[in-house]
């Protein structure tokens, strides 16, 4: 049995995050290959969560302020992220 995949909505602050680490790593000289590793390991990252969105850890277990806000640890990165659930109902006649 396949897996059901939960959409995913990527705040363009992720994708401007992503391409600022990105060109950070490359300024000191860090190998293509270790940044490209980092950069499939975020997006295995954001995969796991269409699959199992709650295996992030809630945030508010490492501070006192109550929030909805998880976060996944990727290599040496956190990835903070909400879960909204949106429900459809559909509603039909029984003849």
């Amino acid at each position: 049995m396949e897996n059901s995949r939960y959409s995913l909505s990527i705040a363009a602050q992720v994708e401007k995050d992503l391409n600022e680490i990105i060109f950070y790593l490359t300024e000191p000289g860090m190998y293509q290959t270790n940044i490209d590793q980092l950069v499939e390991h975020i997006f295995d990252g954001l995969d796991q969560l269409q699959v199992h969105p709650l295996s992030g850890t809630p945030l508010d277990t490492k501070t006192v302020v109550p929030t909805k806000i998880r976060y996944l640890i990727i290599d040496d990165y956190l990835l903070f992220y909400e879960v909204v659930f949106i429900a459809y109902y559909h509603l039909s006649k029984i003849s």
